[in-house]
């Protein structure tokens, strides 16, 4: 009898943990409400996908990134091509714009340029990966340690 009851009481100690540890990784999944106009400010590397997962006014703002291929052209003077992605859905039937200014700082919060992005339409229910082309100066590449975003839905 012993056994059973221990048998049951680890049962139901695996059972409480796998519940708490499901509700917990679909907490993590789900995005961060904000309203717009959206200001923030992240950490990031050229090259490297953000994962944002902001729910801006119905339009989910997934990932962003700034690429300009190989470090090695950073250089002061030297105008690089650089491809800025963001990656959205749209959640709701209407059609949505995405109005997102840039500003790209240094590692001290020192702001090394400003971007105006092209507005980004998203069809509703819709998702969309937008990619925008810039030259963007190679020491401001070189030097971005941050991006503050303000963006707008409209």
């Amino acid at each position: 009898m012993a056994r059973f009851v221990s048998r049951i009481v680890i049962l139901l100690v695996v059972v409480v943990f796998t519940g708490l540890a499901s509700s917990v990784s679909a907490q993590e999944d789900e995005p961060r409400k904000v309203t717009s106009p959206f200001q923030e400010e992240y950490e990031i590397k050229v090259g490297e996908v953000l994962n944002l997962e902001v729910l801006l006014d119905g339009l989910l703002w997934r990932s962003f990134r700034i690429d300009a291929g190989d470090p090695v052209d950073f250089q002061a003077g030297n105008n690089v091509r650089t491809t800025i992605t963001n990656e959205l859905e749209n959640l709701g039937e209407e059609t949505l714009n995405l109005e997102v200014i840039l500003l790209l700082e240094d590692e001290r919060g020192r702001q090394l340029g400003r971007l105006v992005l092209r507005p980004i339409k998203a069809g509703g229910g819709r998702f969309k990966e937008d990619s925008q082309k810039y030259k963007i100066d190679g020491r401001v590449l070189a030097e971005t340690a941050k991006v503050y975003f303000f963006a707008e839905v409209k």
